[in-house]
């Protein structure tokens, strides 16, 4: 089955990321990686998703807040595996 990349894209997504990752670790396809890039987050968004274990998830952490675009591109500067897809934090 080819690798699927999965992008997660947060900024100040607490309330809504942890139902995100639920859905997609839920799906049928097993075969992807999920990563969420953190564009600098206040809240607990990142806190919340590194409390997950499970080895199919990792977190990128954005060492300044690179805009809503520019997290878009990093996820893609980071796309590897035959598909790349990008999911927003709400997307539940």
């Amino acid at each position: 089955m080819p690798m699927v990349c999965i992008f997660v894209p947060i900024y100040n997504s607490a309330g809504t990321v942890l139902q995100t990752l639920e859905s997609l670790l839920g799906q049928t396809y097993k075969n992807i990686k999920i990563i969420v890039v953190d564009n600098c987050s206040s809240d607990d968004s990142i806190k919340l998703v590194k409390a997950i274990k499970n080895s199919r998830i990792s977190v990128v952490s954005n060492s300044i807040n690179l805009g809503g675009e520019g997290n878009f591109t990093r996820c893609i500067e980071l796309a590897h595996g035959a598909y790349t897809a990008i999911y927003h934090s709400d997307d539940i």
